[in-house]
Formats: C-alpha cells, sequence, structure tokens
C-alpha cells in the first residue's frame, strides 16, 4: 500500500513538474508588443516588405527569407542549417 500510494505520489509529481515547465514552450495566446510600438495593418506590410528585400543585404543578393522561407515552415529545408549571410 505505502510503495503504491508513494509510486502514485512520484508520477503525479512528475505529471504536475512536467505541465508546468513544458508551459515555458507553448505559444503565447498573443504575439508580445511594446506599449508604445503596437502593430498595426501598415507597420505588418512594412515588416514583409523588409522580410523579403534582398536590397538590406550587403551585396543585395539575399533577404531573410531566403534562409527562413514561409511556405519551408521558416527553414531552408536543409538537413543542417547552412551560413549564406554575405
Amino acid at each position: 500500500m505505502i510503495v503504491k500510494l508513494g509510486l502514485t505520489t512520484l508520477l503525479l509529481s512528475s505529471i504536475l513538474y512536467a505541465t508546468a515547465d513544458m508551459k515555458k514552450w507553448l505559444r503565447p495566446v498573443e504575439v508580445p508588443q511594446p506599449k508604445d510600438n503596437k502593430m498595426t495593418p501598415a507597420r505588418i506590410e512594412l515588416g514583409k516588405l523588409l522580410y523579403f528585400d534582398k536590397r538590406l543585404s550587403a551585396d543585395e543578393t539575399i533577404s531573410c527569407a531566403t534562409c527562413h522561407h514561409p511556405k519551408r515552415g521558416w527553414t531552408d529545408l536543409e538537413p543542417v542549417a547552412k551560413s549564406v549571410g554575405v
């Protein structure tokens, strides 16, 4: 009886700890934003334009989306990430 109670307590405490620990990996309900810099449709559009703009790289050949493509799960689909920065 004591062994069962001990195992049950251990199991429950492990589950509660895992649940609390896993919360830090969950996506927030809302995107965090500074109070003095809230998202607006215009700012979101500007962010998209900048993200895909190759002119922002040193030699105008790559953008953020070169390695972090939205249609590829924000990756380059390579087994090991390769640096292509300039």
